[in-house]
């Protein structure tokens, strides 16, 4: 096992002819060496004779032993070497024989790692002594400066103590140095551990040059009786701070006093040591690129181009060492290389465009691009000697209804033209309305014609619909085939399947086949009969099925006694019937009297309504009834609550009234609350219930009398229900107002409410259409029915629950 004891050293630096060995004893020596005595008596014949010492470097081979008188400084040399030498730093180990042990460089400079049993004695390796001892090593130079310059003692014990020692720190000279710490202590835990001490010189602020002065450490004071007046001293040499002495302290920034103070060829500024050992700019003599024609330079523009100018063939350029060197040719027009300044290099192309170029680009003489002349082109207006034609964006399709033609094509020949088609040849062309067959349009049923000019005949067409009508949340059709088809809420059976499901496509009421008319009630439904009968299906709370009792059906039941009906009108939960007589015949729920009586008991079996003789058409209401007669007179009677009967009070009226103040009424319908009539001139008049503005006038105030409906005089169809009035124009438009809650009005408006009327979104050529509580549907010409609104159970008939504020087609109709 080999015990590692390491010591560091730096460079020694040796002077004044001293002895700097490391000397040991067991009591210090505390006299003055004998130069430091003739100082301290003003003697300055030994500096004289130590400042002519030889400066020679010494022989430090293995065996050799240090030269250690003062080097020549009388005439040094101080001119500084500025080359840069390029060869590795010294290996600190070179020459260095440890001994018991091996050296190491640790950065810093050399140690020596010793064997078991050696410690480390500067640069050897010696054995560790019998009797405990101070084993001190220098770990820095031997010497210190009067700039602050300092070296470091490495201190330990060469045996464990029993007890702690205390060892006391000296310098012979403290003018010169001063030492920290004072004093050491070593333990059984810390013997072996060095301990450092640091030695720093300080300015005595004479001119005494340099001094050589002793570190005493010890004698030692313990209770191990072992370790009783150990001590051992250091000789170190401090440096006078002088410039020029070879190193730099103090406040120099440089140690060559006797340095060029010139800047080499080449530099453009650079840094010299001036005498008083501070860094200065130096002189610059000059470099390439000063404007200055050096004797070392051909030519002083570093910076010019290395390139010749376009068009020379060759050139002389000064390059950055400011030598001249031939330049770089560039180019020029014709060399058959494009050049930066060229746009193109064929100087010699022909200027003129090939045939059938509208334009082109030539290379001129300059080898620049530029138009070149045009000599013809397949569409210039000229019949070149190549072209049979120049009309090259004529359209190569014959005209409709030619067999054969020629036209002119794009490269200006003529060929022949594709035949389009014509009338009669069995192929529908865009021109065409048909070719040889013909279908009535979608919605419409019967036989279609395609006549000589391939225009559709559709005057035996007919719409599949003839009629629809709302209730709350359905909606029925009379179809051409005399069947009903419904869709929407089916809680109370009110669709005639035979369900109670709800239906979001149009579902046929099971067992009707020749309906002609029908008229829906809030939760039940009535058809008209070819026949005179009538049959209803739905809600019967009331009787208004009209079947002598109140069981709800879901699908039909013929109402009882009448054979006869020519119209009927189905309110909230009552319906009634005009016969052939012009008698009017109603039954179901007369809470308000709306039966017409003149009692208020219910009547689930129709019963004639006295004095009504000379009825055309019945519209209920939820709880009150009008009729016109055939001389255009109006009747109502039943609930009249908010004005609804249209007499100026808002008394209920058990029996049937004349109501004199509208003639000319042409038709009427009723909503929840309010009525609304359409006179032959096309007017409107609405009275009743308006909190929702369904009375069209512009106002939200309920009135007792005959209102006219705003911006409406050419209606051709009404339809009220719920808070709703819509009308269809003679025009084919619809329009519609009153509360818009699931936007039922159609018109896009996110209006709670529309007073006045408003034209209905994207629909044309409306037929007739049927206002509801929470939507709207109309029929249009063409046989299709749109509806728009809420969708809660399908009542918008497209098959999803979704609603809409546009008119959307019902499926299956």
């Amino acid at each position: 096992m080999r015990i590692k004891w390491l010591v560091f050293v730096g460079l020694f630096v040796v002077g004044c002819g001293s002895d700097l060995t490391k000397t040991p004893t067991q009591g210090p020596d505390m006299s003055p060496a004998p130069d430091m005595e003739e100082r301290d008596a003003g003697g300055t014949a030994d500096m004289a004779q130590d400042a002519s010492s030889d400066m020679t470097e010494p022989d430090l081979g293995p065996d050799a032993e240090p030269d250690m008188t003062e080097p020549d400084m009388a005439e040094p040399d101080m001119q500084p070497d500025m080359t840069e030498p390029d060869m590795p730093p010294p290996d600190p180990c070179e020459g260095v024989e440890c001994g018991m042990g091996e050296c190491v460089d640790v950065g810093t400079g050399a140690q020596c790692e010793c064997d078991e049993g050696y410690i480390p004695d500067g640069l050897s390796c010696v054995e560790i002594p019998i009797d405990p001892v101070l084993v001190v090593n220098l770990a820095g130079p031997a010497q210190t400066t009067e700039a602050g310059g300092s070296t470091t003692l490495s201190v330990r014990l060469s045996h464990a103590p029993s007890a702690a020692v205390s060892l006391p720190l000296s310098v012979s000279m403290t003018r010169e140095a001063f030492l920290s710490p004072t004093s050491l202590t070593f333990t059984n835990s810390n013997w072996s551990t060095p301990q450092l001490i640091t030695v720093t010189g300080r300015d005595d602020s004479l001119d005494d040059g340099n001094q050589t002065y002793t570190v005493t450490i010890g004698p030692s004071t313990s209770q191990d009786a072992d370790f009783v007046g150990l001590t051992d001293s250091q000789s170190l040499l401090s440096l006078d701070g002088v410039c020029g002495n070879g190193l730099q302290d103090g406040t120099e920034a440089c140690d060559a006093p006797g340095q060029s103070q010139q800047c080499a060829y080449g530099q453009q500024s650079c840094t010299v040591c001036n005498s008083s050992c501070q860094s200065v700019p130096g002189q610059v003599v000059g470099y390439c690129g000063d404007g200055i024609k050096q004797t070392q330079e051909a030519c002083d523009s570093p910076g010019q181009s290395q390139q010749c100018a376009y068009g020379q063939q060759s050139c002389t350029v000064c390059n950055s060492s400011c030598q001249s060197v031939a330049g770089q040719v560039t180019g020029y027009c014709g060399d058959g290389v494009r050049q930066n300044q060229e746009a193109c290099d064929v100087p010699g192309q022909s200027q003129q465009c090939a045939y059938g170029q509208q334009s082109c680009t030539v290379c001129n003489s300059s080898c620049q691009s530029v138009p070149g002349q045009v000599v013809g082109y397949c569409g210039d207006g000229v019949q070149q000697n190549q072209e049979a034609c120049d009309v090259p964006g004529q359209s190569q399709q014959c005209a409709y209804g030619q067999q054969s033609c020629t036209v002119c094509n794009s490269s200006c020949q003529s060929v022949a033209g594709q035949v389009t088609g014509y009338c009669g040849d069995g192929i529908k062309q865009a021109q065409e309305e048909c070719d040889g067959q013909a279908q009535c349009p979608s919605g419409q049923s019967g036989t279609a014609t395609c006549n000589s000019s391939c225009v559709v005949d559709t005057s035996s067409c007919l719409s599949n619909v003839l009629k629809i009508d709302s209730g709350i949340d359905h909606s029925c059709a009379v179809m051409r085939t005399g069947q009903v088809k419904c869709w929407g809420r089916n809680n109370h059976g009110q669709l005639g399947d035979g369900t109670t499901q709800d239906r979001s496509t149009a579902v046929t009421a099971t067992g009707i086949t020749n309906a002609v008319d029908i008229n829906l009630g809030s939760y039940h439904t009535c058809a008209l009969l070819s026949n005179g009968g009538i049959t209803c299906w739905g809600r019967n709370t009331s009787g208004e099925l009209g079947v002598g009792n109140n069981q709800p059906q879901t699908g039909k039941v013929a109402v009882a006694l009448i054979d006869d009906a020519i119209a009927i009108g189905a309110g909230g939960a009552h319906t009634c019937a005009v016969r052939e007589d012009r008698t009017l015949w109603c039954w179901g729920n007369n809470i308000s009297g709306q039966l017409g009586r003149g009692t208020t008991n219910l009547g689930p079996t129709p019963t004639a309504v006295s004095g009504i003789t000379d009825a055309v058409q019945v519209e209920a209401g939820t709880a009150h009834t009008c009729v016109v007669n055939l001389t255009g007179e109006m009747r109502c009677w039943g609930d009249n609550t908010y004005g609804q009967i249209g007499d100026g009070t808002t008394l209920n009226r058990r029996w049937a009234p004349t109501f004199p103040n509208l003639v000319s009424v042409t038709q009427v319908d009723a909503g929840d609350y309010f009525t609304c009539a359409r006179l032959n001139t096309g007017s409107l008049r609405c009275w009743g219930w308006n909190i929702r503005g369904q009375l069209g006038d512009g106002t939200y105030d309920s009135a007792e009398t005959p209102q006219v409906v705003q911006n409406l005089v050419d209606a051709a169809f009404i339809s009220t229900f719920g808070a709703l009035s819509c009308a269809v124009r003679t025009n084919g438009l619809a329009m519609c107002w009153g509360v818009n809650l699931d936007q039922q009005v159609g018109n896009q408006s996110s209006a709670d409410d529309i007073a006045s009327p408003v034209t209905v979104t994207g629909l044309t050529s409306v037929e007739m259409i049927s206002a509801s509580t929470l939507n709207t549907c109309a029929l249009l010409q063409s046989g299709e029915v749109k509806c728009w609104g809420a969708n809660h159970y399908g009542q918008l008939g497209d098959g999803t629950t979704t609603d809409s504020a546009t008119p959307v087609n019902v499926l299956n109709l």
